[in-house]
């Protein structure tokens, strides 16, 4: 976590073109951080998250008027529409 210098090789990244990998490269300074683009991923990671969440809670109180909240697991929710619904 602590590595901080050039960009890893291209051989560690995985579903880009060298094109892509060269223009991420331009990027940095000899000054990439390990620690700091993990954080970059992570925060990401947890704004798409809520979003899709989001989104899926929007769309089932739409069509069901089935709070996702209050359902721990996707068998329980669908059971739980099914109840309320059928």
């Amino acid at each position: 976590m602590d590595y901080v210098g050039p960009v890893p090789k291209f051989e560690y990244f995985y579903g880009i073109t060298i094109e892509e990998y060269n223009n991420y490269s331009k990027n940095f300074n000899n000054n990439w951080s390990l620690r700091e683009e993990s954080k970059k991923y992570c925060t990401q990671d947890c704004v798409a998250l809520y979003n899709i969440l989001f989104r899926f809670n929007e769309n089932i109180f739409d069509k069901f008027k089935v709070n996702i909240s209050r359902y721990p697991t996707l068998p329980t929710l669908a059971f739980g529409i099914f109840r309320s619904n059928f």
